[in-house]
């Protein structure tokens, strides 16, 4: 019995022994890996021959309150889709809110207009018997000039009546605009990047709360020789062809040059040009990529078909 539990003793230590080894093999094969994808990156990237860039986001806005408040409520999270327009944080809006809905009624009931109305119809009812009665000599000068004076004033009553339902009605646009300062709304088609506060966390005038971004359509910045940039003409429609590296495989996308800076940098003998790609992947902004403007040659493409992703876009035919 002794010499069966030594036995078995020694095939665990035996085992145990032998599973770190196993583990540094699977650790050595995964980093042998990474390494071999690293290198086809690499040969990708010097065979397509780009200028490095980074790529960001279509439109970027980072939204803040353009008056200190109390958030309410939040009406959106990270990563949600949002439409122009879209109620994104409320301020605390009650007080001006009150103010605005009372101004609205203002300028919105017919009341003193109406009453007006009915005034200038009894003057000028009464000012036409007196028109009649003065006609015949059945009433003195000065009683006409009453009555004629009378519907005048009424008609002046109207007209400021009028006037001031006019006052009341841009009052009101006034108090809805002070309202909407203590709302966030989604100023273009987007998704949500990041909210920064909390419902009744306290912000001051101008401290950036959420941020709204548009990745359907990615921009590229390219620093470019400027010589090359010369050639380039951004109201022509000129294409652009950018290699992203992401996964296992590259991605090929086939842009348009939207934007030529109208000055370089003479220390670095660059200029800005901005590309334009549909994103309909949606890969994250602030990805490395490469960027030429001559379309890779068929040389290029014909090794590479089956590696990289998009090839038929950059050759012209349908995916």
């Amino acid at each position: 019995m002794r010499q069966l539990q030594c036995v078995l003793l020694s095939v665990a230590i035996a085992g145990l022994l032998a599973a770190p080894a196993a583990g540094q093999t699977r650790g050595r094969d995964s980093a042998k890996t990474i390494d071999d994808a690293r290198e086809r990156q690499l040969e990708w990237i010097n065979l397509f021959d780009g200028h490095r860039a980074v790529t960001r986001p279509s439109r970027d806005a980072a939204i803040g309150f353009s008056i200190p408040t109390a958030v309410m409520e939040v009406a959106v999270t990270g990563g949600q889709r949002v439409e122009q327009g879209d109620l994104l944080i409320r301020g605390e809006d009650a007080e001006d809110l009150a103010e605005a809905k009372f101004q609205d009624a203002r300028a919105t009931t017919k009341l003193p207009v109406e009453r007006a109305q009915a005034d200038v119809d009894l003057a000028k009812l009464e000012f036409d018997r007196a028109k009649e009665a003065f006609a015949q000599e059945g009433l003195s000068p000065a009683e006409y000039q009453r009555s004629e004076s009378r519907y005048r004033t009424t008609l002046i009553d109207l007209k400021l009546s009028e006037l001031n339902q006019t006052l009341a009605a841009l009052q009101a646009s006034r108090a809805f605009a002070r309202v909407d300062r203590y709302r966030l709304t989604a100023p273009f088609d987007g998704v949500v990047d990041v909210v920064t506060v909390d419902v009744g966390q306290s912000v001051q005038q101008g401290d950036p709360v959420i941020r709204v971004v548009n990745v359907d359509v990615l921009w590229i910045d390219v620093p470019v020789p400027t010589q090359e940039s010369l050639s380039l003409d951004p109201a022509g429609g000129q294409k652009a062809w950018v290699l992203m590296p992401v996964l296992d495989k590259p991605m090929v996308f086939e842009g348009t040059v939207v934007e030529v800076a109208p000055t370089a940098d003479a220390g670095g003998g660059a200029r800005r040009v901005r590309v334009e790609i549909a994103n309909p992947e949606q890969l994250p902004p602030g990805l490395n990529c490469w960027v030429r403007f001559n379309e890779p040659s068929e040389a290029w493409q014909s090794e590479h078909d089956g590696d990289v992703v998009g090839l038929t876009a950059i050759g012209g035919g349908e995916e």
